[in-house]
């Protein structure tokens, strides 16, 4: 059943809808389903759906948008990827990325580990023993901030006998950084 109001909002499954769009079911799994060419064929390699919200009615560009990436056809899976104005100029630009290989990305349309943070460099690896990734074409630091009297750092674990076998810290004292 479609339903809609006086005031534009349409329902699918409701009778009296609040918002623009509202889809009911009491079925697990139900949703939208976006697929391929409309001719029985599938998407093509490159090719996307998207979701899209814009700022305005009269903007033609989207303020940001969420696709269904089609990375290459001939090997079933894609991606999502997340698109914001960009701040200064307006463009739009990818924001992060999950690849069919459950990689996230921000800042890069190819996670090359489980998480890929991405500044403007090309360097990648793809180490499979590396759960974490960070590239810049500039200086790069990880910021570790916590108050006077408490400590920052990195623990290692081992899983085998759930014990902590190591760890790099800084103390911060309340004096100051000594």
């Amino acid at each position: 059943k479609m339903v809609i109001k006086a005031n534009g909002n349409v329902g699918i499954n409701n009778t009296s809808p609040a918002k623009k769009l509202e889809i009911s079911s009491p079925t697990s799994g139900d949703g939208i389903l976006l697929t391929g060419d409309g001719t029985g064929g599938g998407m093509s390699t490159g090719s996307y759906r998207s979701i899209g919200f814009s700022y305005t009615d009269t903007d033609t560009s989207y303020g940001s948008e969420m696709k269904f990436e089609i990375p290459d056809s001939a090997n079933h899976g894609g991606q999502i990827s997340f698109w914001t104005d960009e701040i200064t100029t307006g463009n739009s630009v990818r924001a992060m990325t999950i690849s069919r290989s459950q990689n996230v990305g921000i800042g890069t349309a190819s996670p090359g580990q489980l998480l890929h943070l991405n500044s403007g460099s090309t360097v990648t690896t793809t180490d499979a023993n590396n759960m974490l990734l960070l590239t810049r074409n500039n200086h790069s630091y990880i910021l570790f901030s916590c108050p006077d009297e408490k400590d920052s750092g990195i623990h290692f674990h081992n899983t085998t006998d759930n014990s902590f076998v190591g760890r790099i810290a800084y103390s911060h004292e309340a004096a100051g950084d000594k």
